[in-house]
């Protein structure tokens, strides 16, 4: 006996939505897990009649995609007809999207007639127009991504990861991205992830960027846009060319121009446009094309307090990067730009509580958003300080005693009722140091730990999609 799996019903009003061939996470005569995933299509979302208006999914358009899973356990044969390769498996225009087409059969026990596929929407936005990955699922440079699935219907819970490398895994899961979500809580959920990969996200970035007016950004891009042009003017065409510059080549002058600009250029637009903590984007489900909610819950990671903020003389402009990249991504003319026309803001525990608090404030005041906070890691594999007393005046910058301060700071806030700890110190201490050997990036269990502690949270304030 077995049933039909069918394409998922998804109104299309005054959509055109098209897909790719079907790209199988499974073979026939494998044994799939119910909410396991076995397959995805790459869907292209256009107004009814290709008009030249505003494209659905505006900035993320070149990176929707539909995962597909199975309802039940059974043995998967896929049908004929629908899987493909070459450039039908790649572009979401090789074939118009049709309802409730069979897909493939699975066996499973007395179950017989059709059902449709349980599926997950995932979008991203690449970090660059040109930055394209289409090997798999959700990949590519993404500076943000997020999936969303419907579950059994109603207005979904949004949450917002918006930390640091902590959160990677957490959010984007260890194989398939987010089918570690999907697998473990029913919805209706809307996950979003975004990345550190040019700039750190820290309570004192965020509440400038809620604050920021339309004469800031002006002024700020204006910057920007002089240190472009200015180093536009002095490059050498010989140079950009390979031809007899020594300083041409993998690790030359040429790459680093293109980082400079890309860094730069992407974080001047990431702060004149819209803060992230209030974007409403799109969402394709069972009622066709929505504008979701701003996030719920937005997560946070102490680990971005500490990151090197840099604050420019001119405009006030707060940008925070991780240090490795001030050595790895930018140029000397680009570190040179930063000394000569920014100051390093050096942050304390009671800096951090301060915009952390008023920063819960707001977002509570602007979008009645809840602030988690995942906590700094005091537990290590490679801590061997017996008596604090030896680090003399320098005890006060010492890094866990700075961490534990701001722990503690953080516990009395969410004391208040402003925000919520997401407790990754106790739980590394639970699962041993050795899965967050340098304190900053868990591996092992804890991140499957830290998504099931964020879940219980959100369901400990009556959040919807988490399950009982």
């Amino acid at each position: 006996m077995s049933l039909t799996l069918v394409t998922p019903r998804i109104p299309q009003h005054q959509l055109a939505l098209q897909r790719s061939a079907i790209n199988w996470l499974a073979r026939a005569g494998d044994r799939v897990r119910a909410r396991q995933p076995i397959g995805y299509f790459n869907l292209d979302c256009y107004t009814e009649g290709f008009t030249t208006g505003p494209r659905p999914f505006a900035d993320e358009s070149r990176d929707v995609q539909l995962l597909l899973f199975a309802p039940c356990d059974g043995v998967l044969t896929p049908l004929a007809g629908l899987d493909g390769s070459g450039w039908s498996a790649l572009h979401g225009h090789a074939h118009r999207y049709v309802d409730s087409v069979p897909v493939c059969t699975l066996e499973c026990g007395e179950a017989t007639g059709e059902r449709e596929l349980l599926w997950m929407m995932v979008a991203g936005r690449r970090g660059f127009v040109a930055g394209e990955g289409r090997g798999g699922f959700a990949t590519g440079w993404h500076d943000r991504v997020r999936a969303y699935w419907p579950g059994s219907g109603g207005r979904p819970t949004s949450i917002l990861g918006i930390g640091t490398c902590e959160q990677i895994l957490v959010f984007r899961s260890e194989t398939i991205a987010f089918a570690d979500w999907f697998a473990s809580f029913p919805g209706p959920l809307h996950v979003i992830q975004t990345t550190d990969d040019r700039l750190v996200h820290s309570s004192a970035t965020l509440l400038q960027h809620l604050r920021r007016s339309t004469e800031d950004a002006r002024a700020l891009l204006g910057a920007v846009a002089a240190w472009i042009g200015g180093q536009a003017r002095e490059l050498d065409a010989g140079a950009l060319l390979g031809q007899g510059a020594p300083a041409a080549g993998p690790s030359g002058r040429r790459v680093n121009v293109f980082s400079d600009f890309a860094l730069m250029q992407l974080a001047a637009n990431e702060c004149a446009e819209l803060s992230p903590l209030l974007e409403r984007v799109e969402l394709l489900g069972p009622e066709g094309l929505v504008l979701a909610a701003p996030p719920d819950v937005v997560v946070l990671s102490l680990n971005s307090e500490y990151a090197p903020h840099f604050r420019h003389k001119q405009t006030g402009w707060l940008l925070s990067m991780h240090g490795f990249r001030l050595n790895t991504d930018l140029s000397p003319a680009a570190r040179d730009w930063l000394r000569r026309d920014f100051e390093l803001v050096r942050r304390t525990p009671d800096d951090v509580a301060r915009e952390l608090e008023e920063l819960a404030v707001e977002l509570r005041a602007r979008t009645g958003a809840h602030l988690f906070v995942i906590n700094l890691t005091s537990t290590s594999i490679y801590d061997r300080t017996t008596n604090y007393s030896w680090l003399g005046d320098a005890i006060e910058s010492a890094s866990g005693i700075v961490s534990a301060e701001t722990n503690h700071r953080l516990d009395l806030l969410a004391a208040r009722g402003l925000c919520t700890v997401v407790d990754l110190d106790s739980l590394t201490a639970e699962h041993g140091g050795v899965n967050n050997p340098d304190r900053a990036h868990p591996s092992g269990p804890l991140p499957e730990a830290l998504r099931e502690e964020i879940a219980r949270l959100a369901r400990a304030r009556g959040l919807a999609g988490f399950g009982a």
